[in-house]
């Protein structure tokens, strides 16, 4: 029970050509040796293993995933929206967060806001800023908790094996989830076979990576151990000048109790003691020129000396799963969060004259500790020509995270001259003590049938929240907010598939799904939690004769209970309401194609059109959510050479215009980026150099300065009130990994 709680796409000819066109992929004619020729074949090993929902395959290609249904699935089987983002991509890519391993991916903006401090998005439509934000929070299928405000966990790729992206509503697996969908990080865990890698990278930015990860089944071939240990260093230097710094390591065991059981105990110790730059610059001075002097991209308008943003993250848990025969097996996963940071800022709040603006200063203390269990009970069932596969399921969610937040005034400052006020601020005394308590149970049943070519999935799922909201005004004394709050909701899922002859696969499904609130109400009752339903069709193939996965998604996606800032005369610049409803309506094509051993591409386009539905702001009613893209559109593709030792690779991201008020006044223009890549086995040309490959990565090719969001603080943007956030500039890294 709930609580309180212009430019154009890519040419869309190239795009469907690429998405759409199998035939493309006929095999080439090779030249057979003539008789006499002789040719010695290396000795080569095949290991009959099949492709597994938590391993990354090989190739840009994955066509597993237990992420939409806590089963080890077909793609081609699932009747939703699936991007699988392989180790494979990451590397070639050079994937520094997990926001840029999405750049490819359908429905997904990942990069309204650049900072190594945050992974925010915005899914199909839904996102936001602020407490707004849509963070990147499942890890192996569970939610990490996250704090009352700054205290957000965010995971390295480094550790992780792949990504899982669950495009829309559906609770019924996951209990709270955002209605656009759901990124799940799969990490890096022990297995039984030997894995040995170290990697070095450095480039602009001063940006510098060393990362190891060795793995080791700890016996003879019938080993029934393995150990694996993940670690990291990670910094850089934002344009403006401001550290990020990363350690993490991250070990896994993994132990075989004989032939139905396997145990997995892991866990992550990571320290981000900076956090990089995440401040927005005025328009005033950059979108809208400032006559008095226009503001330079590297400016940083906070007080370098008073800026901190220092955060620790522990987690530590298990996975057991056994099984007493093929039909009757169980799971359980369970996982301990604990967390704290600091947090002090300097921003800009409100235009004086000229180029001068006056600031507010922030600093907020917080901790969490949470712990999530996940029981599930799998069954395979025979009734006739119809095969069952159920999973009934118990989940518990107990977090408690606590917070200390104080505002104050700061010195103004002169954009022209920003360094003059650095060493002027003074740390504002905290204002209000804020602890929240949430348990939730969620009870839930799924069933995956198949009846000759018809595929169905249905689920139904039941959970119970209780929040409690404890608030004291340290200044009076006073307790501001003593609220308890119990809320229960239902949700279904259900999905009809078709496996056509010709190898289409069309689909139609509903879901409905809920989130609460975790921003807590400093200014009026808790908030109650938001909830969604969606209608979607879709189309998959899968060639037999070729390693691609193409897939089509047309949706209806509505929101309730929406939380926006209160843009009403009088009220507190953090204060928010709950508006009402949104709705996106939206069509995805995503084609992901190994051609051939040297050539593969990744193809993603997307129509959106969110709408406000519901509101009580009259500005707001029927128009775009703040900072929603309606267009993307991607094309990635890489080509190997001297016998696949030399991988070219290069991409275009364009993303499409957004809005930065809620009345639809002002745009933030539109962008398209180059990237390009190179990966080289140095073994090629010399024996000794056997397992180092170097590499190359360049992202913004053209250094293209553009602005990746803008966001007003009235209902109508005006130069004046709208701050916007730099785009990623060009960045060049130059790699060495060594595998053995």
């Amino acid at each position: 029970m709930p609580h309180r709680a212009p430019a154009r796409l890519l040419p869309l000819s190239l795009a469907l050509a690429t998405a759409f066109a199998p035939l493309l992929a006929q095999a080439q004619p090779t030249t057979a040796p003539t008789p006499q020729e002789s040719i010695e074949l290396e000795s080569i090993t095949v290991t009959d293993t099949r492709p597994s929902a938590w391993q990354s395959p090989p190739g840009i290609v994955g066509t597993r995933s237990a992420s939409a249904t806590k089963t080890d699935t077909r793609l081609l089987h699932t009747p939703a929206s699936v991007s699988v983002i392989t180790q494979d991509q990451m590397k070639s890519q050079g994937t520094q967060t997990v926001a840029q391993a999405l750049r490819y991916t359908p429905s997904a903006y990942t990069e309204s806001r650049i900072s190594p401090r945050y992974d925010s998005l915005f899914l199909r439509g839904f996102g936001g800023f602020g407490q707004n934000s849509n963070y990147i929070h499942h890890l192996d299928g569970q939610r990490l908790p996250r704090g009352l405000s700054y205290l957000i966990p965010n995971i390295d790729p480094w550790l992780l094996e792949r990504i899982d992206v669950v495009r829309g509503s559906n609770s019924v697996l996951h209990g709270q989830i955002n209605p656009g969908g759901m990124v799940n990080q799969i990490t890096k865990r022990a297995y039984f076979s030997p894995k040995r890698e170290i990697e070095v990278k450095a480039g602009t930015q001063s940006q510098r990576f060393v990362g190891f990860d060795i793995n080791q089944p700890l016996g003879q071939e019938d080993a029934s151990l393995a150990l694996r240990l993940n670690g990291l260093y990670r910094s850089s230097t934002s344009e403006s000048g401001i550290d990020a710094k990363r350690y993490a390591v991250a070990p896994s065991l993994t132990w075989k109790a004989g032939s139905q059981t396997e145990f997995t105990l892991h866990a992550l110790a990571q320290r981000d003691p900076d956090g990089g730059d995440y401040n927005a610059l005025p328009a005033y001075g950059t979108l809208f020129s400032n006559p008095s002097g226009n503001i330079a991209r590297s400016t940083f308008l906070g007080d370098q000396q008073f800026e901190r943003f220092d955060r620790r993250t522990n987690l530590v848990g298990y996975r057991l799963s056994h099984s007493w025969n093929d039909n009757v097996s169980l799971q359980h996963n369970l996982l301990y969060s604990h967390a704290r940071s600091s947090f002090r800022n300097t921003s800009v709040r409100n235009y004086t004259r000229g180029t001068t603006w006056g600031r507010i200063a922030t600093a907020s203390d917080e901790k969490l500790r949470g712990i999530n269990s996940d029981v599930q009970l799998r069954l395979r069932l025979h009734t006739g020509a119809v095969r069952h596969t159920v999973n009934v399921g118990l989940d518990y969610q107990n977090t408690r995270a606590e917070r200390l937040i104080g505002n104050g005034a700061a010195a103004p400052i002169n954009t022209l001259n920003p360094r003059a006020s650095d060493g002027l601020t003074r740390t504002p005394a905290f204002q209000t003590d804020s602890q929240r308590r949430q348990h939730q149970w969620g009870v839930y049943v799924q069933d995956q049938i198949e009846a000759g070519q018809w595929l169905a999935q249905l689920g139904v799922r039941h959970d119970r929240v209780h929040t409690n909201d404890h608030i004291v005004n340290l200044q009076s004394g006073r307790v501001q907010q003593d609220s308890q709050q119990r809320d229960s909701k239902t949700t279904y899922q259900a999905g009809v598939m078709y496996r056509a002859s010709n190898g289409l696969t069309p689909y139609i499904s509903y879901a409905t799904s809920f989130e609460p609130t975790t921003a807590a109400n400093r200014f009026g009752d808790p908030f109650v939690p938001t909830t969604a339903k969606q209608w979607e069709v879709g189309l998959k193939y899968q060639p037999e004769k070729l390693n691609a996965l193409f897939t089509a998604a047309a949706f209806d996606l509505t929101r309730d209970n929406v939380l926006t800032k209160d843009v009403r005369r009088g009220a507190d610049p953090s204060a928010q309401i709950q508006t009402g409803q949104v709705r996106v309506k939206g069509l995805e094509l995503e084609a992901r194609a190994d051609w051939s051993e040297r050539f593969s591409t990744i193809t993603a386009l997307t129509w959106l059109q969110p709408k406000v539905s519901r509101t009580n702001i009259a500005a707001e009613a029927g128009k775009a959510p703040v900072g929603v893209p309606r267009h993307m559109a991607s094309l990635w593709g890489q080509y190997s050479l001297l016998n696949e030792q030399l991988k070219l690779s290069a991409g275009v991201h364009h993303v499409g215009s957004s809005y930065a008020d809620i009345a639809n006044t002002l745009k933030t223009p539109s962008h398209t980026l180059i990237d390009l890549g190179a990966q080289l086995d140095l073994g090629h040309f010399n024996g000794h150099l056997r397992g180092l490959t170097a590499s190359l990565n360049v992202h913004n090719l053209t250094d293209k300065n553009h602005y990746s969001a803008c966001v007003s603080s009235a209902a109508t943007a005006t130069a004046f009130n709208t701050n916007c956030f730099p785009g990623s500039r060009r960045s060049v890294v130059l790699g060495l990994n060594y595998n053995w």
